[in-house]
């Protein structure tokens, strides 16, 4: 029973637990204050007020990137709060695409608009912000649509790398950066399936991809195979599909023996009024296309040898008229024999203390 039931027109005290409420056995009794006591018993604290409202006017420009291409597209916007959802299609004018929302809840909304192709149902473009609705308040959003982004889904097939058992995880690369600010996204075996398959939504244009295997789960000198680059369209609101699998090919390695010469035998050096007069043998057996000799010249026992000078194939001596300051010095000399591609070691050494002839 209630405990305190006041005057009509004033509040009625509900029990301290909920019962059923017979409102026709009380009708008579009660009359209006009854029935405040029937919205109260099922769970209404207080009387619903109505919520304020404001209205939204959303535009679209006929700019780039609409111009006459809207031609077959249907425009939506889509406005959404927490759990509200609430959507309208737009007109075209001579100025773009306007629509009114005349009843929305006053807060700050999401705002969406989309333009679909009509035959084949394809997001193509899109833009979205956010707007503050006020109370009995015109509000007016202008949203510019860009392409709308695509997906790449890309599958990569390991069955003719050699060394497949060896990769621990494949990475997709893109140019310019396809993914954000990075150019990079990694995929890794799924446990399950053991498929290797990657999905990303990424803006719509063209780029260059490369696919790039490694043996550990870093970038850091692990790197078995990258890929040549193949072209990729993505087109706004599509699935572009990337199977990749690794290409090969025939290398035929063709070539000729061409042994390095032998050194020149038999080198001597004598000291003589022109100089130092250096004679040797030619290599035997001697290289049909011998191209030169070598001479080599060592001036201090810390020093290494260096090319002194080289001469013709025929001439199989040579004079050295060594400077002032190697009066006194222990000369080293050597010879080699080249054909253009290759040069044979040095001959034996022979050393010389040069002291000129005497006048």
């Amino acid at each position: 029973m209630v405990q305190k039931l006041m005057k009509a027109g004033s509040f009625v005290q509900l029990p301290l637990q909920p019962r059923r409420v017979h409102l026709v056995a009380q009708k008579a009794k009660l009359g209006l204050v009854g029935v405040l006591l029937l919205v109260m018993a099922a769970g209404c604290g207080s009387i619903a007020r109505k919520e304020a409202t404001g209205q939204v006017r959303v535009f679209v420009a006929a700019a780039e990137p609409m111009q006459s291409e809207t031609a077959g597209l249907n425009l939506y916007a889509t406005l959404t709060k927490d759990a509200l959802w609430l959507q309208q299609p737009m007109t075209s004018g001579a100025e773009g695409w306007s629509t009114l929302f005349p009843a929305v809840y006053i807060g700050r909304w999401h705002l969406l608009v989309q333009a679909v192709e009509a035959t084949t149902g394809r997001i193509v473009l899109s833009g979205e912000t956010d707007v503050l609705v006020e109370a009995n308040t015109v509000n007016l959003v202008e949203v510019t649509l860009k392409p709308e982004k695509g997906e790449l889904n890309v599958e990569i097939d390991l069955t003719g790398v050699t060394q497949a058992k060896d990769v621990a995880m494949c990475v997709v690369r893109t140019s310019p950066a396809a993914f954000g600010s990075s150019s990079t996204e990694k995929i890794f075996r799924h446990p399950d399936t053991g498929e290797w398959r990657g999905l990303w939504r990424v803006p719509a244009g063209t780029y260059d991809l490369s696919v790039e295997l490694y043996t550990a789960t870093t970038m850091t000198d692990s790197l078995l195979y990258a890929s040549p680059w193949q072209r990729v369209d993505i087109e706004p609101g599509k699935t572009t599909l990337v199977k990749w699998a690794v290409q090969t090919g025939q290398v035929s390695v063709g070539g000729v023996l061409d042994p390095c010469p032998d050194p020149p035998t038999g080198l001597t050096a004598s000291i003589g009024p022109e100089g130092i007069t250096l004679s040797w043998l030619a290599p035997n057996p001697y290289p049909a296309d011998l191209n030169e000799y070598v001479i080599y010249v060592r001036r201090d026992l810390f020093e290494h040898f260096e090319v002194l000078d080289r001469v013709a194939p025929d001439q199989l001596t040579y004079v050295y008229l060594p400077e002032e300051e190697e009066i006194g010095c222990r000369l080293a000399f050597a010879v080699a024999a080249s054909d253009g591609r290759s040069t044979s070691k040095r001959s034996e050494e022979v050393e010389v203390v040069w002291q000129p002839a005497a006048e």
